[in-house]
């Protein structure tokens, strides 16, 4: 079986069982800080079914997006799963052309709406390396000083599960044998 077939089998296998809601639920509890998970209703959680990214990177990610009540406001968490066996230093700008799909489907659905949805970007990730990208996109530009303000940027969550030991892979049993299949996906 070749490698790539094998991570479209692993890829399958994540996006089948985060589209499962109490799995998303489990992995919103265990791992997403404290400051924005007194804000979430996680009963409010929905899968929502578009795919937002482009199909030239189809084969290299898996992405599900969420919909869930921020302080009563609807807004999205972005899953992004990285599969590949390397950092990709560009993955903040890929994150950031698919939130702005994102938001231009929420602006054809919602003409009325004066404000955008909050998007809550998260990766997670399972190369052999240790995760050494910044998770913001500034780095990515050319800028001086005097240019910052004109560069866009936003915090992703970055959750690198090959570097937990496993006694540390938290969640309901569903969320932790995905995340221990993806761990070592890799390895012998």
């Amino acid at each position: 079986m070749k490698k790539d077939s094998i991570i479209n089998v692993h890829d399958k296998f994540f996006k089948e069982s985060f589209n499962r809601k109490e799995v998303a639920q489990s992995f919103i509890k265990e791992y997403l800080s404290e400051n924005i998970q007194k804000y979430l209703q996680l009963n409010s959680l929905e899968i929502m079914k578009d795919s937002f990214v482009d199909k030239e990177l189809s084969v290299h990610f898996s992405d599900i997006l969420y919909r869930i009540k921020i302080s009563g406001r609807f807004s999205y968490i972005y899953l992004l799963f990285e599969h590949k066996s390397y950092i990709d230093s560009w993955i903040g700008f890929q994150l950031l052309r698919n939130m702005v799909k994102i938001w231009e489907g929420y602006c054809k659905q919602n003409k009325r709406s004066k404000k955008l949805p909050v998007i809550i970007p998260i990766v997670i990730y399972h190369g052999l390396k240790q995760w050494n990208v910044p998770n913001t996109i500034a780095h990515l530009f050319d800028a001086i000083v005097e240019t910052k303000p004109y560069v866009p940027d936003f915090t992703m969550e970055v959750f690198d599960i090959s570097h937990i030991p496993d006694e540390n892979i938290k969640g309901e049993v569903l969320l932790r044998v995905c995340f221990l299949i993806q761990k070592y996906l890799f390895q012998p």
